[in-house]
């Protein structure tokens, strides 16, 4: 019984010691910006007459996921830069659905520049 008892503290620990070293290398602790909802992506993407298209989507981890965004923000006036996010759950599923759409926009209009999260086709 005490051998047993031993045992499971034993693998106890040792799964507590995965789940913590995999969080403390993870990516998300490497630079990597996250958004919990649509509207925070403003804040991350910087420019004017732009657009963000999601690319790629990724998940990591078995029983604690992390999920991924790959954002190609394109430029009215510049070349293109890909960007990479941790992203919610909520937020992954929504843009699952909209793969190869453009997210995220700012745009001229007569009031000033105008910031839209409308799915779109790019262009």
């Amino acid at each position: 019984m005490d051998l047993t008892l031993n045992k499971l503290i034993l693998y106890l620990a040792l799964i507590l010691l995965y789940l913590g070293l995999s969080e403390l290398f993870s990516p998300s602790n490497m630079g990597v910006d996250y958004v919990q909802k649509k509207e925070d992506l403003s804040s991350i993407i910087v420019g004017n007459y732009l657009s963000a298209v999601v690319i790629d989507i990724h998940t990591t981890g078995y029983l604690i996921k992390t999920y991924y965004l790959k954002l190609k923000i394109i430029y009215g006036f510049q070349t293109y830069e890909e960007l990479i996010i941790r992203a919610s759950g909520k937020m992954f599923t929504h843009y699952k659905e909209n793969l190869g759409l453009s997210v995220f926009r700012r745009y001229p209009t007569s009031d000033g520049i105008q910031e839209g999260h409308t799915p779109l086709p790019p262009g």
